[in-house]
């Protein structure tokens, strides 16, 4: 398996290659800022403690539909539209994150 790999359309390079490596730091900085937020919210106004608490609904069952639809993509071979659904998710959690913080 090579290093790079191609991805068409204007996702995040128009008709280029991308390393394979850059792709997950991206993916990661989206992830790793969420998870990073997170950590920081439950520190300063949960005395860092995870309090006793029950998934959202929607979000289960986005993360459901996620899982199932980038698995989908990925055995047809099209990377790039799983990327796609994987980053949106990622920012629409930081969305999420941002609505709700005191």
């Amino acid at each position: 398996m090579g290093k790079n790999i191609l991805i068409g359309g204007a996702w995040p390079y128009a008709n280029g290659s991308l390393h394979i490596g850059h792709i997950a730091g991206l993916l990661l900085g989206g992830y790793g800022n969420f998870v990073n937020r997170s950590l920081a919210f439950i520190e300063k106004y949960l005395d860092g403690t995870v309090p006793e608490g029950k998934a959202d609904p929607e979000i289960h069952r986005q993360i459901g539909e996620l899982y199932a639809s980038v698995g989908r993509l990925i055995e047809k071979g099209s990377f790039k539209d799983a990327l796609e659904r994987i980053f949106d998710f990622v920012r629409s959690a930081n969305k999420f994150f941002d609505a709700r913080q005191p």
